[in-house]
């Protein structure tokens, strides 16, 4: 004989109550042991940034790497910002002692980091990191490329002094490239936005280029 089950009669089982992790203990343990470890990091920047002042730039270089082991695997948007920060003071550090190809390794992870946390202005800074280690390295056009694209992230954020130090490296690389009328614009770009911020050492400085490329026989000193 068949059984005929109607659908209407089938229920699911109930839901039992959800079962809270309430052991105060280990909760704190945990919490502890994150607030200790950014503390180590904290305290390992801080320690590079001595040495870095110091002029003992290995020393710094050593004390990123032990901040950086602390913070391989993470995720949590506090720790990818310290990451990110470690990882642009490492790259200035790793250019002091000469070691240009790490240095662009760690400045372009430090834009991704920055990138993925939707920080426009820690991007523009990487960028153009980025692309004065290429201008380090002769690569003009690569060099090019980041200012650019730092350009772009600073205009999108509206950071003005980001803007003028990206039209006066372009600027460099132009004379570099012998496009001497092109780098006058640029320079003259950065000039106008210094003098607007009342940043009068660096209007000084775009100044004194606008005057050398202003004279020819002066060009070797730019």
């Amino acid at each position: 004989m068949r059984l005929w089950l109607r659908v209407s009669t089938v229920r699911i089982l109930k839901r039992g109550k959800p079962r809270l992790l309430k052991n105060e203990n280990l909760f704190s343990r945990a919490v502890r042991a994150m607030d200790s470890k950014i503390d180590s990091v904290i305290n390992l920047n801080r320690k590079a940034g001595d040495h870095f002042e110091q002029g003992d730039y290995k020393k710094a270089v050593q004390s990123y790497i032990e901040a950086l082991n602390l913070l391989t695997e993470t995720e949590a948007t506090k720790e990818q910002e310290l990451k990110a920060l470690l990882l642009n003071n490492f790259g200035h550090a790793q250019v002091k002692i000469g070691d240009l190809d790490n240095a662009l390794d760690s400045f372009n992870k430090a834009a991704n980091l920055y990138h993925g946390l939707g920080n426009l202005f820690g991007l523009g800074e990487q960028f153009g990191n980025v692309g004065s280690v290429y201008r380090d390295k002769g690569m003009w056009d690569a060099a090019r490329v980041s200012y650019d694209k730092a350009l772009s992230a600073f205009k999108l954020e509206g950071y003005m002094p980001g803007l003028a130090d990206q039209y006066s490296n372009i600027g460099y690389i132009c004379v570099q490239k012998e496009d001497f009328d092109s780098a006058l614009e640029w320079f003259y770009k950065a000039k106008v936005i210094y003098e607007e911020l009342n940043m009068e050492e660096r209007a000084g400085l775009v100044e004194k280029n606008i005057s050398i490329l202003s004279n020819s026989d002066k060009l070797a000193k730019l």
